[in-house]
């Protein structure tokens, strides 16, 4: 990639719900701001990325309930909750619960939305089992029991196949792997091995990672152990597996110590959130990052060229989560704090570097 290469503009749209009546659409209208250009607070080349806030939605205090988002081909946007999912329209416009029928509620908490490829389909993946909406009509979907504690990872194959990203519970007999294929009819195989530990928490919270499914057919995974590393999967199924990157500048290999202090898990520690192959082929990934002696978290938004080399590293002072692709143009969803945002994000030459924060 040259210097005047530029990556086609992305859009992210940060979600989050309020407490309406069941079944019934908000009628609570909050302003919306915007215009304004994001500042990053530190910066690396060759390239850089720039994020302009297009608009911002503020939320009450009684915003809940958030467990991932999927968008349908009609522009609909489905957000998990707890016991429920809440439907907004495809500009956050207006926001309602979707009425489903009672025999739902035995599904649990969502961990994941995901659509399918040709978004005329929704997989609820919830603490109990996955749940398959061939349809946004309310109807209870199909349901197969399946227990899991945490799912940071999650991509379709096919309209009928998709893969999850966890670390299971010790009674599993796929407990030694971190990526699961599955079928709309079950478990299909598992590969890629879980993180080693006794205790079952450290498992499932450090194996596996952020993963997206690519034009091609590919798999790819951003690995949530140190140092960071992006797995590619050839044809999705886990029988060719090549490396794409592995750098110590973004991730290094010692913050495993920053996420197991004495062995016990720490939840302050960088690791990717999101993964995402763009349209010209680089690779787009987000990682959660914590500045030395600073509590609050940010946002390390990585460029890898499909030949690995690192074109764009820019750090922001916001942190995003649930980052949701909506299939339309390079756009993506996501959640931050109690606001809804939409972004313009584009890959530019790096002009002068900003200092360290």
């Amino acid at each position: 990639m040259t210097g005047q290469a530029r990556i086609p503009a992305l859009v992210v749209g940060v979600l989050a719900i309020g407490t309406v009546p069941f079944g019934c659409e908000s009628q609570a209208r909050s302003p919306v701001t915007g215009g304004r250009q994001v500042d990053p607070v530190e910066e690396a080349g060759p390239m850089s990325v720039r994020i302009h806030e297009v608009w911002r939605r503020e939320l009450n205090e009684e915003v809940a309930a958030r467990g991932g988002m999927a968008v349908w081909e009609d522009g609909a946007i489905w957000i998990g909750g707890r016991e429920r999912i809440w439907e907004m329209s495809p500009q956050g416009e207006s926001l309602r619960a979707i009425p489903e029928p009672a025999a739902a509620t035995g599904r649990g908490s969502a961990l994941a939305l995901l659509a399918m490829p040709d978004r005329r389909s929704v997989v609820l993946v919830s603490r109990n089992g996955s749940t398959l909406f061939p349809r946004k009509d309310g109807t209870a979907g199909r349901f197969r029991a399946m227990h899991r504690n945490r799912v940071p990872g999650i991509a379709a194959l096919t309209n009928d196949q998709y893969v999850l990203s966890y670390g299971q519970y010790p009674d599993d007999p796929h407990v030694g792997f971190a990526l699961h294929l599955y079928s709309l009819d079950g478990h299909l195989k598992s590969w890629h091995p879980a993180f080693p530990a006794d205790d079952w928490e450290v498992v499932t919270q450090m194996t596996g990672g952020p993963i997206t499914a690519t034009p091609e057919g590919d798999l790819l995974l951003a690995e949530i152990v140190p140092p960071f590393r992006i797995v590619r999967y050839l044809g999705g199924r886990g029988d060719s597996a090549m490396v794409v990157v592995e750098d110590e500048t973004v991730v290094p290999r010692d913050e495993l110590e920053r996420a197991l202090p004495n062995g016990n898990f720490a939840s302050q520690w960088n690791r990717p959130v999101f993964i995402d192959q763009m349209r010209d082929g680089n690779i787009l990934t987000i990682v959660r990052y914590y500045p030395p002696r600073r509590r609050s978290r940010q946002g390390l938004w990585v460029v890898v060229s499909p030949t690995g080399d690192i074109l764009a590293k820019t750090r922001f002072s916001d942190s995003y989560e649930f980052i949701t692709p909506t299939g339309t143009d390079g756009r993506y969803l996501a959640w931050i704090d109690d606001a809804i945002v939409a972004l313009d994000v584009t890959v530019e030459p790096l002009r002068d570097a900003t200092p360290a924060g």
